[in-house]
């Protein structure tokens, strides 16, 4: 029996039911006003055109049911909604049956869904996770990712330079959520990976396997997108997935080395649901955390180093946490081959070739940086070299020791030596301390600037 009900009455009535009562959440209805339109009403059935598989089957998940409850409530007619794309409409001339979800074969058996490897690295866990004022927002974010997945933050974005623990707090993530829910289908990949796995798909003819793969994930986790830039058939898989996941509530968590909008061979639409969730950045590390992360890697490894060369790594290096491990292994494998315990000089003549390239003359040497440090400061070289301790000395005579380690080859005693017979330790100290200083005082960040451009 055909029903003479105006169907589009119906689709309007029941629409402003549902969002009056809150039947549905605002997300899932602006999703069915804006990707979704009602074609016909016959036997009951209405049949509602969407564009894709991805809104067909986020209907039959999510919003069947609700919705014919509330056209019961407002128009007193029961009514199965029907999802269809434009190819179901065009080819199904038999009697509706309910939809398959993508990731079955046209058979309507489903594909066996194969183990999922994690790609998860043990030691990457919130409880490794050294937190400082630099990250401290991003751990935040995460955490309360691991635990309500899907439902904030979704996309969460965590974008920074190279080596400042993104993919550690990544796949922290991943850790935290599979302690909650063992069985959960996680999976972290590089956007390399995605577009190797995607074209192997492809070559393979095993496109359905692939889909089946990564749009059925609990939680998709996406290292250095930025090298899916200018990937274009790549990009379009992607967008496929990363509506298939969102429309479901599955989280997705992607890492990049600058925000969505300024990565310019990004597809737009791709862009605009990145910005959809939440973005939140990762600085370079302070001394005070630095020290921190080398610590804890000394913990973790059990290993035996004194405090003082912790202190001079996480001075020397502040780029990123990944100069910091490369350090430690040097200091590490000097004091092997030479078969010594690691001490402060030890480890300053490990790490002379890790300094930080410098742009500075060929022929500076320590006595052309006491020059130019005595002339600033208004002293002379002798007051450099000599045992006063006033501030209007000791200051500048740190400077000036600092100046010598970050911008020359020369070791801590022979720097010492020339600053009037001074011990090792007393130039590991002022260069310490004045690395430490120049994290946070813009004052002597530009002395520190002019110096260096006079040396230059």
């Amino acid at each position: 029996m055909e029903n003479t009900q105006d169907y589009v009455q119906i689709w309007n009535k029941t629409l402003k039911y549902l969002r009056e009562s809150k039947g549905l959440p605002d997300y899932f209805l602006d999703i069915i006003v804006n990707k979704s339109q009602p074609v016909a009403f016959k036997n009951n059935e209405l049949i509602i055109k969407v564009p894709t598989f991805i809104e067909r089957d986020f209907w039959n998940m999510k919003v069947n049911e609700p919705f014919a409850m509330a056209a019961l409530m407002t128009c007193d007619i029961e009514l199965i909604p029907v999802p269809k794309t434009e190819e179901d409409i065009a080819q199904d001339a038999l009697p509706i049956i309910k939809e398959t979800p993508f990731y079955e074969m046209e058979t309507q058996q489903p594909l066996p869904l194969r183990k999922i490897d994690s790609n998860l690295n043990p030691e990457y866990t919130f409880k490794n996770f050294v937190i400082g004022e630099s990250n401290r927002i991003a751990n935040a974010a995460s955490q309360t990712v691991s635990q309500v997945p899907g439902t904030v933050y979704n996309p969460l974005f965590i974008y920074g330079g190279v080596g400042l623990g993104k993919t550690h707090l990544m796949q922290a993530i991943g850790h935290a959520f599979l302690e909650n829910q063992p069985d959960a289908r996680i999976k972290y990949v590089t956007a390399e990976n995605f577009m190797n796995d995607f074209v192997s798909a492809i070559r393979r003819n095993e496109m359905e396997q692939f889909r089946a793969e990564y749009r059925t994930l609990d939680m998709l986790l996406v290292d250095d997108i930025q090298f899916m830039n200018k990937k274009g058939e790549t990009q379009q898989e992607f967008f496929q997935v990363f509506e298939a996941l969102t429309t479901n509530q599955k989280q997705i968590v992607i890492t990049c080395d600058r925000l969505p909008k300024e990565l310019d061979q990004l597809e737009e639409r791709l862009v605009s649901r990145f910005d959809r969730g939440l973005s939140i950045e990762i600085n370079t590390a302070e001394y005070e955390t630095r020290l921190a992360i080398l610590q804890k890697k000394v913990e973790t490894r059990k290993l035996s180093i004194p405090i003082e060369v912790l202190e001079l790594i996480a001075a020397q290096f502040t780029n990123n946490i990944r100069e910091l491990e490369g350090a430690l292994l040097r200091v590490q494998a000097f004091s092997g081959m030479e078969g010594k315990d690691i001490s402060l000089e030890l480890a300053a003549n490990a790490l002379t070739s890790l300094k930080p390239a410098t742009t500075i003359k060929a022929e500076t040497n320590v006595r052309l940086i006491q020059s130019e440090v005595a002339a600033y400061y208004n002293i002379t070289v002798a007051d450099l070299k000599s045992k006063r301790r006033i501030k209007a000395i000791s200051v500048p005579r740190q400077i000036a020791m600092y100046l010598c380690r970050e911008m020359t080859k020369s070791s801590l005693p022979a720097i010492g030596a020339d600053f009037g017979g001074k011990d090792h330790t007393s130039v590991m100290y002022a260069h310490k301390q004045t690395a430490k200083k120049v994290q946070t005082d813009t004052v002597l960040q530009k002395e520190i600037q002019e110096i260096k451009s006079r040396l230059s």
